[in-house]
Formats: structure tokens, sequence, C-alpha cells
């Protein structure tokens, strides 16, 4: 069995702590706790974690827009073009300006 870092860290690909803060509601610190294996980690927090992961492995959307990605440059599109749609798509999906 994954320990909970392994599984967060298959879940959120950066910034791991971060991500896990703003996911479960608890304070950067807690998450680093948590994933440090420092602090009793909530069962239904684990059971997140444990879903997404299940979730990720039959559909992980990083594929389709890697490969939109490379479709675009392909056809031209400059790199930075593509970065600020992405980066538009980040701050709709978490509120958070990745430019």
């Amino acid at each position: 069995m994954s320990s909970f870092g392994d599984q967060c860290k298959k879940v959120f690909l950066d910034n791991t702590a971060g991500r896990l803060a703003r996911f479960s509601g608890y304070g950067h610190r807690a998450a680093q706790k948590f994933l440090g294996q420092q602090a009793e980690i909530p069962d239904d927090l684990r059971g997140r974690i444990d879903l997404q992961a299940l979730i990720l492995m039959n559909h992980d959307p990083a594929g389709k827009i890697q490969a939109a990605v490379g479709e675009a440059v392909a056809k031209g599109v400059a790199e930075e073009a593509i970065a600020s749609r992405l980066s538009v798509i980040c701050k709709k999906l978490t509120g958070t300006d990745i430019s």
C-alpha cells in the first residue's frame, strides 16, 4: 500500500504541500506535517486522496492536455500563447495565478 505522501504526489504532481492544503482546507503547515508523517492524517482526507488517485489512474487529463499542446505547437501556436491559456484555465480552476 502506498504511503499518504506517495498518494499525494500521484495526485498533485507539483507543489504537493500547497495543493494538498488548498484541496483539504487545512493550512500549509498542517499539509507539510501530513506529508512528513508528523501528524495524524484525518481518515476523510486519506479517503479523498485515495479516491483522487484511483480516478486519475483511469482518467488523467494530463495526457490529453499534453497532446493538445503538442498539436497546437505543431500548428505554429507560440508556447507563450499556449501558456497564457493554460494560466487562465488554472486561474478558473483554482483561483491561483500561475503567470
